[in-house]
């Protein structure tokens, strides 16, 4: 597995792969932009990679999702690898969350 094989490398070289790997989340969520490396690192250890066959949905939930691999598509949203769904996932009020499921389009991998 991947977290096996970070977990193997120099703390510097696991920011430089973290920060590949979270370079989607860091672009397109606003409260992650100014994270510092460390907090980065310890986000993408929590991360776990899922994947969805072609028609199959990607159902809701309290995550902070990323595309990897894969096309879906989300309340009419084309979504294809970096795209970000679920930043609404720190918000207490379920009511408030935007739980629109995602449909696979192709295999779909995702970081959640």
């Amino acid at each position: 597995e991947q977290k096996a094989v970070v977990q193997l490398m120099s703390p510097m070289l696991q920011k430089e792969i973290v920060g590949s790997m979270m370079e989607s989340f860091r672009a397109r969520v606003s409260y992650i932009r100014g994270v510092r490396p460390e907090l980065m690192a310890s986000l993408a250890r929590e991360l776990q990679a899922q994947i969805f066959a072609p028609k199959e949905t990607v159902p809701p939930g309290k995550s902070l999702c990323s595309v990897r691999r894969g096309i879906g598509i989300r309340a009419g949203r084309i979504l294809v690898v970096g795209d970000v769904w679920g930043e609404d996932m720190i918000l207490y009020n379920e009511m408030l969350r935007d739980l629109t499921p995602v449909r696979c389009m192709s295999y779909l991998e995702i970081l959640a």
